[in-house]
């Protein structure tokens, strides 16, 4: 049922004339365009594996993506399933069955979690695996790095952590026997050093969400935990767009040591000096937002690991949940899952700055906040010194739908949402318009936006623009520098 009305909607986009010159048929159509009710294609590229697994190989396909979802994640899925060209085969081996957990993409970083059996598969089909996903992932143009989890661990292909990926070469033969002996060369000496590419999680310098940064790290064997913990405490590159979280003047008692709760779950113990105390002060929801950096950035780099424990002065820091009897507990684990709701991701916002010029403002928002509609969303809070996009009394409610078709933004106004928008200045309606289409226009994907008023084309507002066709991107009226 849920095809069939999909099906419907996008049909009748396209008599809309989002797809078709139909406009005849405008008149006819209801309003029907709601945010998950049109199924999107495109033509992309996956990444296999040649017949004897010796090279990656890409396969064009056209996929459908539902407005809800992420090309990251369909393209993932994607990943797992058989082929559609010939004398290629799946880098998923067909005796394992994985499924896709979560695709979360911080800046210009994906990292995807899968769920499985992924401990059935040998070294090397993992690494394919791995090759294969990161290198679909970037080909979008989307990405340029990716972290590979799986049930939120990084599983590791020559006993040295993987860390974070980037493009790799179609000879998978050569790169995995560079990778073979890397980790032989590791394990016969300890002063063996190795490079990482690390993602590492500092705070937004406007919000309490983490972001992404990659940095090359050096590591030896025995010391993999060190130079990530020294590189969070640092601070981040970027000092506009991140913040450092831990004082300069912390420092770590001896090397940090990996412990097994059980057979299951390995955590790393780390024993700071008494300087951390400061920083880990204050309420449980302070604790957390302070603690995330170190337990999210080591999670994801170090195998096996599923949390931490971290102690001051030998001492473990107080637990961040309490017990049902509502007493504080101690002495506990902090694991990943309870830190991934502060992940975040940066999008780029436009809001008149007068004379017709619009500024762009970069903000941090949640990571489940993914679609277009929440882009629109976000332009209803203008920052200080910004001009409204959106009237006095425009609300997220005066938006019947906004979804995706093609290339194409379908931007839906109730009627309400249409009368408050006539409201504006003729030049006011002009910047606000604009400011919506520079705002989509940065998604991937989009080249275009249509209005709608409850699922009607209409000629303008107020005689504002020619809304009967889709608008593309304005960039003259983006101040200078800025686009």
């Amino acid at each position: 049922m849920k095809k069939r009305v999909t099906a419907l909607a996008l049909c009748a986009l396209i008599a809309l004339g989002l797809g078709l010159s139909a406009s005849a048929h405008a008149q006819s159509v209801t309003g029907n365009f709601y945010d998950d009710s049109v199924v999107r294609r495109l033509t992309t590229v996956v990444y296999c594996l040649s017949e004897d697994r010796y090279r990656l190989v890409p396969d064009v396909r056209t996929l459908s993506v539902m407005n809800n979802e992420t090309m990251l994640e369909v393209l993932t899925r994607e990943v797992l399933q058989e082929p559609q060209g010939e004398h290629v085969i799946s880098a998923m081996t067909e005796r394992v069955r994985l499924y896709v957990l979560s695709v979360a993409q911080t800046g210009r970083v994906a990292t995807v979690d899968l769920g499985g059996d992924a401990e059935m598969m040998q070294s090397y089909e993992m690494f394919c695996l791995k090759a294969a996903l990161t290198n679909t992932l970037i080909e979008t143009g989307q990405v340029d790095y990716v972290n590979v989890l799986f049930m939120g661990r990084e599983l590791t292909t020559n006993d040295l952590p993987t860390g974070t990926l980037t493009r790799f070469d179609e000879d998978l033969q050569s790169a995995w026997i560079e990778h073979e002996n890397e980790g032989v060369a590791a394990l016969r000496s300890p002063d063996y050093t190795f490079k990482r590419y690390v993602t590492l999680f500092f705070a937004s310098s406007k919000s309490d969400l983490l972001l992404a940064e990659v940095r090359q790290l050096t590591f030896t064997r025995s010391n993999l935990a060190i130079p990530v913990v020294s590189a969070l405490i640092s601070g981040p590159f970027s000092d506009t767009e991140l913040r450092r979280s831990y004082p300069s003047a912390a420092n770590v008692v001896g090397i940090p040591s990996f412990e097994q709760e059980d057979e299951n779950t390995q955590y790393l113990e780390i024993d700071f000096y008494y300087e951390m105390a400061n920083a880990l002060s204050g309420g449980s929801r302070q604790r957390r937002i302070q603690l995330a950096p170190l337990v999210i950035t080591l999670t994801t780099f170090l195998p096996n690991t599923s949390a931490l424990r971290i102690c001051v002065n030998r001492r473990p820091i107080e637990s961040l949940s309490e017990s049902d009897l509502g007493e504080r507990q101690y002495d506990r684990l902090l694991y990943r899952s309870q830190f991934e709701g502060l992940l975040g991701r940066t999008v780029s916002l436009y809001f008149p700055a007068g004379e017709g010029r619009q500024s762009r403002v970069t903000r941090a928002i949640e990571l489940r906040r993914s679609t277009l509609r929440d882009l629109i969303e976000e332009l209803l809070i203008a920052p200080d010194g910004a001009q409204r996009v959106f009237p006095e009394g425009f609300t997220g409610d005066h938006l019947r739908g906004v979804c995706m078709v093609d290339d194409i933004a379908v931007v839906n106004f109730t009627q309400q949402g249409a009368e408050l928008m006539r409201t504006l200045e003729p030049d006011s309606l002009r910047d606000s318009i604009f400011c919506i289409v520079n705002t989509l226009t940065d998604y991937a994907g989009v080249s275009r936006v249509q209005f709608l008023v409850e699922g009607l084309k209409v000629d303008s507002l107020s005689g504002v623009l020619n809304l009967r066709s889709p608008l593309v991107r304005n960039p003259g009226v983006i101040q200078p520098g800025q686009n």
